[in-house]
């Protein structure tokens, strides 16, 4: 809590220090803010962010959703009271353990769903602010605009300083000219079969 206070009075008096009129020697240096959330939404490099999170997440609820089918037959076994009627002691032992194991892996997926969420979208939202950092900087350096801010630091501010649009056509851009840009492969999951 103390630290975020101070790296908001850090920010607050930087921003002061620029808008008193040392920024470029100007007297009235620009402002312009950019919506994250509209850049990873709108722009290409990050709908294939959100291309490659879908298909991880796709490929792990698939390996989930066979993992509970083998458990509900399982299930479904040791409840027929026929079934479990004709099995030798050390059948109905393994169809027991095996039940029991489909169950553990079941949750352990779940978690591992879980984390891997997390950890996806801690990668993309990190990625992204590199991709809208260097985009931001390129717009600022071409339509001469001194501070670029997150639209999230601010309450309200005229339309006119909004530069999202200016920022998704550079994020664009860069991502036609990135040689690499399409050839960004889905991550290898361990627990993915």
């Amino acid at each position: 809590m103390m630290k975020d206070k101070i790296l908001l009075f850090l920010f607050l008096f930087g921003l002061s220090y620029l808008v008193q009129g040392h920024c470029h020697a100007q007297d009235n240096p620009s402002i312009a803010f950019v919506d994250f959330h509209s850049c990873v939404v709108e722009s290409k490099y990050g709908i294939q962010q959100q291309k490659l999170f879908t298909h991880v997440e796709e490929q792990t609820q698939k390996y989930m959703v066979e993992i509970e089918m083998q458990l509900q037959d399982t299930i479904a076994n040791l409840q027929d009271s026929d079934y479990v009627d004709a099995l030798t002691p050390e059948a109905e032992e393994k169809l027991n353990a095996k039940a029991e194991k489909l169950t553990d892996d079941l949750m352990r997926q779940e978690d591992l769903l879980y984390q891997t969420r997390q950890i996806a979208q801690s990668t993309i939202s990190q990625k992204m602010q590199q991709l809208i950092n260097v985009a931001a900087k390129e717009v600022a350096k071409t339509e001469h605009i001194d501070i670029i801010l997150g639209n999230q630091l601010a309450y309200a501010f005229p339309s006119s300083l909004d530069i999202t649009s200016k920022v998704i056509a550079q994020l664009n851009k860069d991502f036609d000219e990135d040689p690499n840009a399409e050839k960004y492969e889905v991550p290898k999951m361990g627990f993915i079969q």
